[in-house]
Order: structure tokens, then sequence, then C-alpha cells
């Protein structure tokens, strides 16, 4: 029996749970002027948006997906092979990849932000700022006690942690986040990429409001792919398309 080839993944994939609590917390992301709407735990099919309006580049669409949204909410492209029965998805291996890229991009923000705090604020004798935005999701999201960890205790922050869930992720001090220079190139580099993924985060976040609010309104619902796909079964972890 001939081994399994690789084919080019159309499938992504998240562990991310803070998403629309309205639509069963489905990610809802903007990409141009589409709209998709993604389960966690699930793979998504790159071919359509979630209006039914097929892509013309899939690949395009998952490379940017994956690039722009992918260091956020712990996005991942589907290992996928092609079997003699038909295409394999791996599904535990997404779960794991994913969980890890989530967890280790929202130390990555936490720690930047904490480093800056020191530099910016405690070195100056000012008050620590609250965390906001993404940085105040990731430390609920990690369930961090930024006190207890960091010695830090923003103006008017009185978030606490579930004692009884514990931390995700890797010791920060353990990955060399907080030990690491400021002046490291690898360092300084990331911390660039953070921020304008952030900006890029608040801008797209302005224009997805203003697109699905428009969106619930036209009646336009879930339009029909250009294709019938096929169901996946799912066996041990993987999935099979037939």
């Amino acid at each position: 029996m001939p081994a399994p080839r690789g084919v080019m993944t159309k499938y992504v994939y998240h562990v991310y749970e803070g998403g629309d609590v309205e639509r069963d917390g489905f990610l809802t992301l903007l990409m141009d002027d589409k709209v998709f709407q993604i389960p966690p735990h699930e793979p998504f099919e790159m071919t359509a948006d979630s209006n039914g309006r097929p892509l013309d580049f899939v690949s395009y669409y998952v490379y940017q997906m994956l690039m722009i949204y992918g260091p956020l909410y712990g996005i991942v492209e589907v290992s996928t092979e092609m079997s003699r029965t038909g295409i394999v998805m791996d599904l535990e291996k997404a779960e794991e990849e994913a969980s890890k890229l989530l967890e280790r991009n929202r130390w990555t923000l936490i720690n930047d932000w904490v480093m800056s705090q020191l530099n910016d604020r405690v070195a100056q004798n000012k008050s620590v700022l609250p965390p906001n935005g993404i940085i105040a999701e990731s430390i609920k999201h990690l369930n961090i006690d930024i006190t207890a960890r960091y010695n830090l205790k923003p103006v008017g922050w009185d978030w606490k942690p579930d004692t009884k869930r514990k931390i995700l992720g890797n010791d920060p001090e353990s990955l060399g986040y907080v030990a690491a220079p400021a002046s490291d190139p690898e360092r300084v580099a990331l911390r660039e990429e953070n921020a304008l993924l952030k900006d890029r985060l608040d801008r797209l976040e302005r224009m997805l409001e203003r697109i699905v609010d428009q969106g619930d309104g036209d009646g336009s619902g879930q339009g029909e792919a250009s294709e019938e796909q096929p169901e996946p079964t799912v066996s041990s972890g993987r999935v099979r398309k037939r």
C-alpha cells in the first residue's frame, strides 16, 4: 500500500473559547469584505465565508487567516493527507498546536506589557496602568494573578484569578520572556510585531462591528456553497473525508 500523500490544506482550527457567546462561542473574524464565524475545537473549511460566498483564492485566505489572527487566537492549519479512502485530517495534532500557539503568544503579549509598565511607569515612580483590550483578555484567559506573579498593582484592576483553575501554558520565566534583555533583537522584533497586531486588531474589530450589524439586518443568511462538500466523519481524533 503506498504511503499517504500530503495535500494542500483548506481547513483551519482553533481552541479559543472566548468568542461570541450569542453564536455558541464562534470567533467572528473579518478579512477584506468577508466574515468568517469559526467554531472552537472543530475544523473550518476555508472555501467560502460564513455568508456562503465562495473564495476565489483559498490558499490566500488561509494564509491571511493564519498571519492576521493566528497569533491572537491560536489559529492553525489542519494537517491533511490523501489516503486510499479519501482525505484524512489530524485533529489531535491541530488541537495540540492551536493550544500551544494561543498560550505562547498570550504569554508574550502579557510579558511585553509587564516590561513596558516596569520601564515606563514603575521606573518613573508612576502608577501602573490597568491592562485593557487583548492584554486584559489574555490575563483572564491564562488565569494569571499579575500582583502575585509580577508584583504589579494596576490602578482600578479588581479582577482576581480563579484559584480552582490552573494557570495555562508554561511559566514565562522558564521561557526567558521576562529575563530577556530589552535590546535583544528577537525580542524587539517580537514586540514590534505584537504592537502591529494589536493595532490591526483594533481597526479590524471596529470594521467588523459595522459589517456584522449590516449583515444581521440584510436577510442574506447563509448562502449555498459553490460546490457540495462531503461530510467528514470523526474517528479517534482524525477526520476522514470520503
